[in-house]
């Protein structure tokens, strides 16, 4: 039986300084590490048993339903390399939809859309957000915001580790709202296809039923949006 020798040949480089290969194996392994770590993080994971019911108000609370005045938030959107800042208004209308308005701090339009539970209509635009995938990202992330939509919809319910989990499930799409436990109010809301998450909405510091801070961070594509309450 014949044995096979492999020769394997180090860079000279490090033939020459070994401290240098030992510091190149650290930053590997380090990377590699980051990367299965990121991968784990970004794995969607699914309810397992609980019970099927009916959203209700009493179950998953409306958010910004008759909110008087209507919030006004301080926004700020971070496209690939791109930064748009301003304030966003989100207004609910008199036939149940909702008005999404964002403009710079002096008053100039960015982006103004309808938000019905059918989905939404673009009213205006500036061209360096003009694009229909970026326009319907954000709309679809605000919309996972007005929990109203998701009333009379069949999901599944969980208490897991102190936390309240609701979870719809849409063809490929999964959606799970992490509910506060005395409030039914969503302080995570994370959206996912299949097994890998797409979204994820944190929301804390509530003040009279609004969160005071909202971030909404995209697994797939470089689009995060950071919101803050104004005071009025």
């Amino acid at each position: 039986m014949k044995s096979t020798i492999r020769t394997v040949i180090i860079n000279p480089v490090y033939s020459r300084n070994p401290s240098l290969l030992v510091r190149s194996i650290k930053v590997t392994s380090l990377l590699l590490c980051l990367l299965i770590s990121a991968c784990v993080s970004n794995r969607f994971s699914e309810i397992e048993g609980g019970d099927t019911v009916t959203i209700g108000s009493d179950l998953l609370l409306p958010l910004f339903k008759n909110s008087s005045p209507s919030p006004l938030y301080k926004a700020e959107i971070s496209l690939y390399r791109k930064k748009f800042g301003g304030l966003l208004l989100v207004k609910n209308m008199p036939d149940s939809s909702y008005r999404v308005v964002f403009t710079t701090e002096t008053g100039i339009k960015l982006l103004d859309f309808e938000l019905k539970k059918s989905g939404y209509k673009l009213l205006y635009c500036i061209d360096k957000l003009n694009r229909p995938s970026v326009v319907s990202t954000i709309a679809a992330d605000i919309q996972l915001l007005l929990t109203e939509f998701k009333q009379a919809q069949s999901a599944l319910l969980v208490d897991q580790n102190g936390n309240r989990l609701i979870q719809l499930n849409r063809a490929d799409t999964i959606t799970q709202y992490q509910l506060e436990p005395q409030s039914n109010l969503p302080k995570k809301i994370e959206q996912g296809i299949g097994k890998k998450k797409k979204v994820v909405l944190d929301l804390h510091n509530y003040v009279n039923e609004i969160p005071s801070g909202i971030s909404i961070q995209h697994k797939n594509i470089r689009l995060k949006i950071i919101l803050t309450l104004v005071e009025r």
